[in-house]
């Protein structure tokens, strides 16, 4: 089939314009704490393809919670926690958190992907190297 052509030539597609902004380094002064923001730190595609992907591929867990006094401590219910959650790590690691234990689930890729670049964003930061060994992501 020929190519469709417009009244005045061939009609030219388009490159669709993916909006990329500038990375913005801000500094917060707390007290005791390093507080850094990198805005748009990942491009627009990137969030759209881990958006997508998180949404579609993650095993997410609504999991049972403890809930105790604050008064006293005494346990007050079990209830379903009010949110998706899942803990991912490295093999081996677990830690407890409102009376159970979580293991930490294999390393998705894309969650890989996103850890790296975070570690990355740390270096470029001004801070020390560091690995993350698991992230509760929620």
């Amino acid at each position: 089939m020929a190519e469709k052509k417009s009244r005045w030539g061939r009609k030219e597609k388009k490159a669709e314009a993916v909006p990329v902004l500038e990375v913005r380094h801000r500094e917060f002064e707390i007290p005791n704490a390093i507080a850094i923001l990198l805005e748009n730190y990942f491009t627009v595609e990137e969030c759209d393809r881990y958006l997508k992907i998180l949404t579609t591929e993650i095993g997410w867990k609504n999991q049972l919670v403890t809930v105790k006094s604050r008064d006293s401590g005494a346990e007050v219910a079990t209830v379903d926690e009010p949110r998706r959650t899942l803990f991912m790590s490295d093999p081996g690691i677990c830690y407890e958190y409102s009376g159970r234990e979580n293991m930490g689930q294999t390393w998705h890729p894309a969650v890989l992907e996103i850890k790296r670049k975070a570690e990355e964003g740390l270096v470029k930061c001004g801070l020390p190297e560091a690995i993350a060994s698991a992230c509760v992501i929620g």
